[in-house]
């Protein structure tokens, strides 16, 4: 968990110089998913989506990184008894949402290498 927050403070540091930093973006978006802050990473993901061009080798992987955060948020919307709980609560179902995610995206990419 420190790693995602040291993550994240690092790449606000590089977008308060530069906001326009793809890759500042996209690592932040990520830390912030990882830290159950699914909101401002569907804000920095949806916005490296908007500034890769649309044959951009990464914008597949973007595009999917951003539905696993809107499918996280839908989840977690789902449950309104989630939503009105503790913050620590609220936090280890956006965990849960993540790891669900991951798994679900590994499957992903097993199968298409397949």
């Amino acid at each position: 968990m420190e790693s995602y927050a040291a993550a994240e403070a690092d790449a606000s540091n590089a977008l308060a110089i530069d906001p326009t930093h793809i890759k500042g973006l996209h690592r932040r978006g990520l830390a912030r998913r990882a830290l159950g802050k699914l909101e401002p990473a569907l804000t920095d993901l949806q916005a490296v989506l908007r500034a890769l061009s649309a044959n951009h080798d990464s914008r597949q992987k973007v595009q999917a990184e951003l539905e696993n955060v809107r499918a996280q948020l839908a989840w977690l919307n789902a449950a309104p008894a989630v939503n009105n709980a503790a913050p620590a609560v609220n936090t280890a179902a956006a965990t849960a949402a993540a790891a669900v995610a991951l798994i679900v995206e590994a499957g992903r990419a097993s199968a298409s290498a397949s």
